[in-house]
């Protein structure tokens, strides 16, 4: 996701770094526009790079708008190109958050009539006058409009604007589900003697945790998710041995085409999301390279309940056994392809979840990075 911060010099310092701390967090991409490139100032001396001048943004390249306080809203009204830039996001129905001052500057889009708002007390007057409906309240949400009064309020006012952010997300995830599915076939086990045989795998396999930009092509990507998860018998057995054969891991592949699942019943990888998401993994792995210089990232989810309706509080080691045993079978996959690859356990359990859009019984347990090694 792309979120636009327009400011100014004077912005209230707070108020623009605190959400966008929180966008890049996330794994968000985040511009700061102003009236002209440069270098602006807040109020109690921090700066910031506007990378855009106003002149050059495209809103149909952003998913959400941030309008912080401070004394820039007051300059920030009197561009032409910043109301018509706002009138955009209104039109669009993208999700809009302003804080103190800020929606002055949605005012004077002429975006808030018989719309609920909040500002800073000093600003109320002005947007009863023009039929703005005016709530005294920390945080005040109406349809994609988020607002605040002040500073004070930045808790509320960022855990509301993230709420909008991720419907948003979810959204475009919802459109995007249908839009691919690519059959994921079993490797023709009869040549398998013109593959490399396991024991030069197993002598070859390496962590390799640079890669070159060439993505991982299609043929490949079915083939390591067989090795992790594909269907070897009509009874339903699997490449990876599981507990009670109840098969609790669920797999995801990342690229720069979105983000897949792998339905190993149906041998079909489906895209849940058109968006590159890859900037979210190498936040959630705490900036590892070799995550974020992957072409491809296989994650592991599980989900618990499955393995622990048999087994009660032994789930928990048959699970993490479970994923040991697929994270070698793609390992020993990709050296076999002349893929590099790298198993990654270190990462925020909690914003892997979020940046994949686990449902609510998925817990992410292990991502595999991997790519055509540099040499």
């Amino acid at each position: 996701m792309r979120v636009l911060i327009i400011s100014a010099d004077g912005f209230e310092d707070s108020e623009l770094l605190v959400p966008w701390y929180r966008f890049q967090e996330e794994g968000m991409d985040v511009d700061v526009a102003s009236l002209e490139r440069g270098r602006i100032k807040g109020k109690h001396g921090y700066e910031v790079d506007a990378g855009l001048a106003i002149d050059e943004v495209r809103p149909g390249d952003y998913d959400a708008l941030l309008v912080p306080g401070g004394r820039a809203p007051e300059r920030l009204r009197k561009s032409a190109k910043v109301l018509e830039v706002v009138r955009a996001f209104f039109a669009a129905g993208k999700p809009v958050s302003a804080i103190c001052h800020g929606p002055q500057v949605l005012l004077s889009a002429g975006v808030l009539s018989n719309r609920s708002a909040t500002c800073y007390r000093t600003v109320a007057g002005e947007l009863t006058a023009a039929g703005v409906l005016y709530e005294d309240a920390e945080v005040v949400v109406d349809a994609n409009l988020v607002s605040s009064r002040q500073p004070s309020d930045l808790p509320a006012f960022v855990r509301e604007t993230m709420k909008k952010l991720h419907e948003r997300r979810a959204e475009a995830r919802a459109t995007a589900a249908a839009a691919v599915e690519l059959g994921v076939a079993a490797p023709d086990t009869s040549r398998s003697r013109t593959s490399m045989p396991l024991d030069e795998a197993l002598a070859r396999r390496r962590s390799v945790r640079e890669y070159t930009v060439e993505p991982v092509g299609d043929e490949a990507i079915s083939r390591l998710l067989w090795a992790a998860q594909g269907i070897t018998d009509p009874e339903g057995y699997r490449t990876a041995p599981s507990a009670g054969a109840l098969y609790p891991l669920e797999v995801y592949a990342v690229t720069a085409r979105g983000v897949f699942h792998y339905k190993a019943q149906r041998r079909h990888l489906s895209r849940i999301d058109a968006a590159d998401i890859r900037p979210a993994l190498v936040s959630a792995a705490h900036s590892q390279s070799a995550v974020r210089t992957a072409p491809l990232v296989l994650a592991f989810a599980s989900v618990h309940a499955r393995t622990a309706a048999k087994y009660g509080k032994r789930a928990e080691r048959y699970v993490n056994l479970e994923a040991g045993h697929a994270a070698q079978n793609v390992l020993l996959e990709a050296t076999a392809l002349g893929l590099g690859a790298v198993a990654v356990g270190a990462f925020d359990d909690d914003a892997l979840a979020r940046a994949l859009a686990l449902p609510g019984e998925q817990r992410p347990i292990y991502m595999i990075a991997l790519g055509n090694p540099k040499r």
